[in-house]
């Protein structure tokens, strides 16, 4: 190669460097803008942090892993993650899937020997998929009255009768996740941590990740609080060992942005077996996942105290990680927290969204709003059209 052709190519390199640099500072602009917004208007309090193509481009941490210490979030601060647990559930059965050990095709009794014949046809595919039909259990008697063993858990569902014939509809229960636990367990001959720590954990190296949460018991663990008239105060303390399989597992935001990256890069199962794993069945969801039109793939985890969100976009190959210890009891009642996750996924998405932390607060004469006042559907968002342009 000449020394023109030579000088040619390394100034194409630094022409295609010094572009990804300005488009990352300036999406690093857009999501610090994003971030610092919901702190400020709702009181966001947690972590924020975005990877693309492998590298971090955002991360930054709000508010305190523990108000009565006024101690600041660390890289190694952990989170319980709740349902973000049933992905690494369901990446451990396709993992014995490979080794011979199961399918995916099995009825749930061929493992577990306590089932009633209304259960004759649920597969472990229905339960991964949120179709068996199963009730749920009382998630707030199984983490607050423990510890409690999963079969303890799952007696009250067997109980009751199914909520529809196995595969025929999606209605979501922690109970598929704590039935697929003991799948783990009975197909490997190991407790459910141990297979998760020897497949998964040690092999992505992910030092931080662990099973079994119980407030205050876990190093490095942050407090979870719930807001409250008089200001933030502590959630109630949960055990969280009640629930193996469908939401037992802590994380860091580096882990958890490690895993996921592991994932969609095909360094934790086969072709085969990932592609199982991110079809959608019924309502947008696949095996621990939700896929939304193939845009986005994630999942979010709730327990009181606690909002975890883990979205990837595959498009722009882009990681979003939104942490916060402020929750109450409910899905997405984190200050903040869900519309952050929303705004990041859009701008991951598309960088010409407009987003409305962007935007700027407009002033309507009550009779222009009152024209608009009654009951909507969500088709009916076009009234917001309508409302720019009065």
């Amino acid at each position: 190669m000449s020394n023109l052709i030579k000088t040619i190519w390394l100034t194409m390199l630094l022409a295609i460097s010094l572009r990804e640099v300005r488009i990352y500072a300036q999406t690093s602009s857009r999501i610090e803008h994003i971030t610092e917004f919901y702190r400020q208007r709702d009181g966001f309090m947690g972590t924020a942090a975005v990877a693309r193509n492998g590298r971090i481009v955002f991360e930054k941490n709000y508010g305190y892993a523990n108000l009565k210490q006024q101690m600041p979030f660390a890289q190694d601060t952990r989170f319980p993650v709740g349902s973000v647990s049933k992905q690494f559930t369901a990446a451990a059965i396709l993992l014995l899937q490979q080794d011979g050990k199961l399918k995916t095709s099995d009825p749930i009794a061929k493992f577990y020997k306590g089932a009633p014949a209304s259960w004759a046809h649920i597969v472990l595919r229905n339960l991964l998929t949120q179709t068996s039909g199963l009730p749920d259990f009382n998630f707030s008697e199984a983490v607050r009255h423990g510890p409690r063993r999963p079969q303890e858990t799952i007696q009250t569902v067997i109980e009751q009768p199914l909520r529809f014939e196995p595969g025929k509809a999606y209605d979501y229960s922690n109970a598929n996740y704590v039935l697929l636990g003991m799948v783990i367990e009975g197909a490997s001959g190991e407790p459910y941590c141990r297979f998760l720590q020897e497949r998964i954990f040690e092999p992505l190296r992910l030092t931080q990740t662990g099973c079994g949460w119980r407030s205050g018991s876990i190093p490095h663990g942050a407090s979870g609080y719930r807001p409250a008239a008089t200001g933030l105060v502590a959630a109630e303390s949960d055990d969280l060992t009640s629930i193996s399989g469908a939401g037992s597992l802590y994380s860091t935001t580096a882990d958890l942005i490690r895993w996921t990256s592991a994932l969609y890069g095909g360094r934790v199962l086969n072709r085969s077996s990932l592609k199982e794993m991110i079809t959608p069945f019924l309502d947008g969801y696949a095996y621990g996942l939700e896929v939304d039109d193939g845009k986005r793939i994630g999942h979010n985890g709730v327990i009181d105290g606690f909002y975890v969100a883990v979205d990837y976009l595959p498009k722009t190959r882009t990681i979003v990680v939104v942490l916060s210890n402020v929750n109450s009891d409910g899905n997405q009642r984190s200050p903040g927290a869900f519309a952050m996750e929303t705004e990041l996924i859009e701008l991951a998405i598309d960088k010409h969204s407009i987003l409305p932390s962007e935007g700027n607060e407009l002033y309507f004469p009550d009779e222009i709003l009152r024209r608009y006042v009654g009951r909507y559907r969500a088709t009916d968002l076009i009234i917001l059209r309508h409302l720019r342009s009065a």
